[in-house]
């Protein structure tokens, strides 16, 4: 009994260790569109403006809706930000 104990907690264990966070997910994500803004920031000249502000509220958009889904919006932007 013991040891089917043991080898449980261990199974757990390991698999919690090997496994990302959502968190940790959305905040990848989250940080993976802020260089998107800011590609797009670079390339203003080359792209129409209309394309432009369609891309970044769309951004914008999806980086609010993934703070919102963090629990913490606050801390989640402030993470976002630090690249």
């Amino acid at each position: 009994m013991k040891t089917l104990s043991l080898s449980i907690i261990l199974f757990i264990g390991l698999f919690s260790f090997s496994c990302t966070s959502e968190y940790e997910e959305r905040l990848e994500e989250g940080k993976a569109l802020v260089l998107r803004l800011d590609f797009l920031e670079e390339s203003k000249s080359q792209l129409s403006d209309e394309l432009i502000k369609d891309e970044l509220a769309t951004i914008s958009n999806e980086i609010s809706i993934l703070a919102t889904l963090s629990g913490n919006e606050e801390l989640f932007l402030v993470q976002v930000k630090k690249l």
